[in-house]
């Protein structure tokens, strides 16, 4: 439910640190994050391929 789910980034990295072998997600996660905002053309698309990349690791 959508009550459950985490309310910031700092409760995403609590959740993802209770997964094994978690620094590919970790590292995807923060890149998807800390892009928000920037205007960087190369920042979002890192941005794009690491919420690819979640994706597939779900």
């Amino acid at each position: 439910s959508l009550e459950k789910l985490p309310t910031s980034i700092e409760e995403y990295f609590s959740v993802i640190s209770r997964i094994p072998k978690n620094g590919k997600l970790k590292a995807y996660l923060s890149t998807a994050y800390y892009y928000r905002g920037g205007e960087s053309v190369d920042m979002v698309k890192a941005g794009i391929k690491s919420v690819e990349e979640i994706i597939k690791m779900l």
